[in-house]
Parts: structure tokens; C-alpha cells; sequence
């Protein structure tokens, strides 16, 4: 029967790629979406151009072959650009299609999205689980978009925002991702060929000024249970083969209660012992016992946003913490023996060299297996954003530079770009090319078995750090 939606993940892979970020993990928002529409006996496609390496030409082809009635597009502010363009040439080969756009930016900017780019005729707003059933029947039925709720569309010259009724309280109803729709055996990630991403949670209390998931996502955590987590695990080990899941969560360990029953669900399965996971978190939602209950369950890494060493800094950002919190996270990490990640953001407005001096320093006392460095960025719609055009920062207008890994697109008083990138790979050098982390990377390599993901990683790493 004839495919009526084709959902297409876009091939940004090259773009974002930097010493920390090689993973290639799976669009599980579309893959969500396409689980919904599989119960409504919708006929329904992925095309992850991303894991499949495909140019924009190879995805025409692949519209053009199908011929879908609807498309369905995600975007980030570096992608909307590039998926815009894809959206213009789809037109050229239907006229006709209906071309949806969902993500992060477009829900910010819902209005501004549909005068910006013609070529996307609806916008769905934040979580589309609930929307996407009525707005598909309706849009193959010829029908009334009026009543469809959390979508942006256009209405003869104008433009109809239909308010967003709210989130889905209840993560355990959502089926499971559409897996079945996706190339699993192409996702990868620093530790594994064996790979899959998965969430456990939506929504953030934190009011980090840098983050747009609290506006996307909510300030109230919804946890799924941990049968219904550990059930989605077990698909996938059977079904795939997949033997290590990474959490997306912002704050994994917020409810430590949680946290044991989801661990000794996962101990108490056939999982036991033959699959690893790694989490997000904040350090200060972390105790030892948790830490050791963890990495007895199979958790082999737990990332920590460390952001600063400079505590002013830390406080600019609305992040909450206090460096004694930092180190005392890792200093238990440590002593469980679980490996760290930390996360560093550079290029805060108040940041110096004297800031970033302090940084390197705290970075390198923590020492944290792995390393993530990365400049601040004003996305649309964070509180980031809005001090700096309150305080006349010249932000950069091309959204496409918005790589967070990359890019410096928000100006500094203090420093020019030119001393930023300098200063951002001196730290990555002064913590890679020491010989207690490559000792300690041989150690992780050994001990879980991780040899061709972590060679595909360190080649890059030294790459990167040598000639780049």
C-alpha cells in the first residue's frame, strides 16, 4: 500500500562533529511519532538520513519513488536553514505534499517559522504525540485544521496559532519507538556499535540560562516507570542486538528512589549482566549508594555539567550550583569507580581569561574520564539570548553557525573569537594529551571491551586536536 507519511531525519552528522561527538544515534521524537501512526493503521515511513549517510539528492530520489502525501521534517536553529531547503526541493518534485516541521525551534518560534520559510506548511508545537493522529487523519481527509490542537498553520493570508493543550502526563501510553522503521545496526557511539538512545523523562526544573528544554520540554519531570523503561530495553536487546543505551535525560538521578527501583529492574531482568548504560545528570542529585547501586546495574558512564570553574561564572548561568557540589560528585564517582564525562561551557558574557584559567585548572583537578567543551550559545527563546540583546552583544544571524561544539556566535567584551578558539583548544589539549588520560583510556578501553568505538573515537580526537 502507498506510503502516506514519510518522516526524514536530515544528514547533519558532518556538521556537528568534534572530538567529543561522534555518536550517531537514532531521531527517536520520529520515532515516536511513527509509533502512533503505526496504531492508527497509517502507513508510514523513516528515512534517516542521517545514519545512512545520504546526500540531499538521494533523499529526492527516495521522494520521488515513494510519493508520500505528508512529510514530516525536525529541526534545531543550526538545521532549520538546511531543512528549509530540503522542504523547497521536495515542491519541485510534489507540488502537493504536505510538509510538517516540529523540534525545538520551530515551537519557539512557531509564527515566525511559517513567515521566514514557505515551504513548510505546518508547524507542530513541542510534545506531537498527542497531536500528530488528528492532524494526519485530517490533513488525508481533507478536513478542518480549526480544531486540532498545538499546531501553527497558514489561513489564507494570515497565520492560525491553535494553542497547545498541554504535555502528556502519562510517558507509560506512548508506544515504544518505531525501531522496526530505522537502520539500528548504523548507530553507533563512543563506546558502542551496539547502540541505542532512549528517555526516560521529559521536562526540567533547572533554570540554566543557556537551555530551551525547561520552554520545549516543561519545568515538571515526567518519569516513564521503570518496568515500562527496562520492557523498551528488553525489545531491543532481543530484536537488535543492542547491548549498551544511552539516556538523553537532562536530570536522570533527580528522584534517587526512582533510580534504585529502575536499577534493580534492570537486575531482576534478563539484562542482567549482559547490557551497560550510561546517564545525564546534576551533580547535586548524587550519593554514593545511588552511584554504587548504578554501576552494579550495568551503568558504565555518568555525565555531569561541570559548565565553569570560575563560581562566578556558574552563578551567571542560573545553574544552581556550587563548586564544592562539583567536586564532591566526582570525587564519589571516583570512589564507586564509575566514569565521569564533564561538560564545559566557554564564552559566558562574563567570561575572561582569568575565568577560563580557573576553568582549566578545576577540570584538570576533577580530571573526569572524557570531556566535552563547548561555547555558549543564545538559541531563540533562552534567557541566554535575551541578555544579550538587552545588553547589546551582537549575536551572529546565521542560525547555521549555531554549532554549539564549533561555533562562537554570540560576541564577547573581554575576548576576541580568535583568543576563545585558541583558548578552547588549549584546554582540550592540556586534557587529552596527558599521559595519566590516555593510562586511564586504555584502562575503560580493557574493561569493557570497547576497541573499535574507542579507536573510531581517539582517531578523531587526535585529528582534531592536531591538525584542526
Amino acid at each position: 500500500m502507498k506510503t502516506e507519511v514519510l518522516f526524514i531525519n536530515l544528514n547533519f552528522q558532518s556538521k556537528i562533529k568534534s572530538i567529543s561527538q561522534i555518536t550517531v544515534g537514532p531521531p527517536l521524537g520520529l520515532g515516536y511519532l511513527a509509533a502512533v501512526l503505526e496504531k492508527e493503521n497509517v502507513k508510514v515511513k523513516i528515512l534517516d538520513a542521517n545514519a545512512l549517510g545520504l546526500s540531499k539528492n538521494e533523499i529526492l530520489t527516495y521522494v520521488k519513488k515513494i510519493k508520500p502525501r505528508i512529510i514530516g521534517l525536525s529541526a534545531v536553529t543550526p538545521t532549520i536553514n538546511q531543512v528549509h531547503n530540503l522542504a523547497q526541493e521536495i515542491k519541485k518534485i510534489l507540488p502537493l505534499v504536505k510538509i510538517l516541521i516540529g523540534g525545538v525551534h520551530a515551537s519557539t518560534l512557531p509564527k515566525d517559522t511559517l513567515k521566514r520559510f514557505n515551504f513548510f506548511d505546518i508547524v507542530v508545537l513541542f510534545e506531537g504525540e498527542g497531536i500528530i493522529s488528528d492532524l494526519i487523519k485530517s490533513i488525508l481527509q481533507n478536513k478542518s485544521l480549526l480544531k486540532i490542537n498545538g499546531i501553527a498553520y497558514r489561513q489564507k493570508k494570515s497565520i492560525k496559532l491553535n494553542k497547545y493543550k498541554g504535555y502528556i502526563n502519562d510517558l507509560d501510553l506512548l508506544p515504544f519507538p518505531a525501531r522496526h522503521l530505522l537502520p539500528m545496526r548504523k548507530y553507533r557511539s563512543v563506546v558502542s556499535n551496539h547502540f541505542t538512545t532512549i528517555i526516560a523523562m521529559r521536562g526540567c526544573y533547572a533554570k540554566c540560562n543557556y537551555c530551551a528544554v525547561p520552554f520545549f520540554s516543561g519545568r515538571t519531570i515526567r518519569r516513564r516507570s521503570s518496568k515500562n523503561i527496562v520492557q523498551e530495553m528488553i525489545e531491543c536487546y532481543k530484536k537488535y542486538g543492542t547491548r549498551h543505551f544511552s539516556f538523553l535525560d537532562d536530570t536522570f538521578t533527580t528522584n534517587i528512589k526512582w533510580v534504585h527501583e529502575f536499577c534493580d529492574e534492570i537486575m531482576n531482568s534478563i539484562l542482567n549482566k549482559k547490557i551497560t548504560w550510561m546517564c545525564l545528570t546534576r551533580v547535586d542529585n548524587v550519593n554514593e549508594e545511588m552511584l554504587q547501586h548504578m554501576k552494579n546495574s550495568g551503568c558504565m558512564k555518568i555525565e555531569f555539567g561541570i559548565e565553569s570553574g570560575s563560581q562566578k561564572i556558574l552563578d551567571f548561568s542560573k545553574k544552581g550550583l556550587k563548586k564544592d557540589q562539583i567536586k564532591k560528585a566526582f570525587r564519589l564517582s571516583k570512589k564507586v569507580g564509575l566514569p565521569t564525562l564533564g561538560f564545559i561551557i566557554l564564552n559566558m558574557p562574563l567570561e575572561t581569561k582569568e575565568t577560563i584559567k580557573q576553568t582549566k585548572k578545576f577540570v584538570l583537578d576533577l580530571d573526569p574520564d572524557f570531556l566535552q567543551v563547548s561555547f555558549a550559545t543564545p538559541y531563540p527563546g533562552t534567557d541566554l539570548e535575551m541578555y544579550a540583546n538587552k545588553n547589546k552583544l551582537k549575536i551572529d544571524d546565521n542560525w547555521s553557525k549555531m554549532i554549539f561544539l564549533k561555533n562562537i556566535t554570540m560576541e564577547n567584551k573581554n575576548l576576541s573569537k580568535k583568543e576563545l578558539m585558541k583558548l578552547k583548544k588549549d584546554l582540550e589539549r592540556s586534557f587529552y594529551l596527558r599521559p595519566k588520560y590516555l593510562m586511564n583510556l586504555i584502562r575503560f578501553t580493557i574493561k569493557h571491551k570497547t576497541y573499535k568505538p574507542i579507536l573510531r573515537s581517539v582517531f578523531n580526537g587526535f585529528k582534531e586536536l592536531i591538525f584542526n
